[in-house]
């Protein structure tokens, strides 16, 4: 299990954001690569996909070549603890692209 992973689960729990956890993402060749995260509210119309950043640059470049927006993130250091204000701020960054209301929060 990733520690990030579980922050930016937490983060949009706290924070009342709509989440899905582990979305699959089909390249050609038959491959498959396993994003951490998808936000469906945030960066795009499709939404905002995390993943490792210990992917390969060249899986990167794939993804992002075939238009899915995202996002590569490290994880977190062993002693970091979770800080829902650095979310908030790469939340704001990433933008709301939904047709639902904006939470309160994404102003800023």
């Amino acid at each position: 299990m990733s520690k990030q992973r579980d922050f930016l689960l937490r983060a949009a729990t706290e924070l009342g954001l709509r989440v899905e956890a582990n979305p699959t993402i089909k390249l050609p060749r038959e491959q498959h690569v396993v994003a951490w995260v998808r936000f469906p509210d945030l960066g795009t119309k499709r939404g905002m996909f995390v993943l490792s950043s210990t992917l390969s640059t060249g899986v990167m470049e794939e993804l992002l070549s075939r238009g899915f927006p995202a996002s590569f993130l490290p994880e977190p250091g062993a002693g970091e603890a979770f800080d829902l204000d650095r979310y908030k701020i790469l939340f704001q960054e990433w933008g709301w692209a939904s047709p639902a209301k904006r939470p309160a929060w994404m102003a800023g």
